[in-house]
């Protein structure tokens, strides 16, 4: 893309015309700056990430909202929650 369009970008995000999309993809490659560990962010390694490394069944390991649906009525919300927390929050 010309520098121009990312100008233009840019100042549409600065004016509140523009709102920035993360698409599913947008974490790829990235890894923990201190272990070099990929960062979870396709539906299987997040799965496995919230699971301690198991599989769930197959029809829960289809997609990661399921998965997290099925932790979120056995154990709740807050487990959810603070599993997206420490994943994303608390990590460099």
């Amino acid at each position: 893309m010309a520098d121009y369009v990312f100008k233009e970008i840019i100042t549409g995000i600065k004016c509140g015309q523009v709102i920035p999309y993360l698409g599913p993809g947008a974490l790829r490659g990235a890894t923990h700056q201190v272990t070099g560990q990929a960062i979870p962010a396709d539906s299987d390694s997040l799965i496995y990430a919230m699971n301690d490394g198991k599989p769930m069944a197959p029809k829960l390991m289809y997609e990661f909202p399921r998965a997290a649906m099925n932790m979120e009525l056995k154990r709740g919300r807050p487990f959810v929650t603070k599993f997206l927390t420490k994943l994303y929050g608390e990590n460099q």
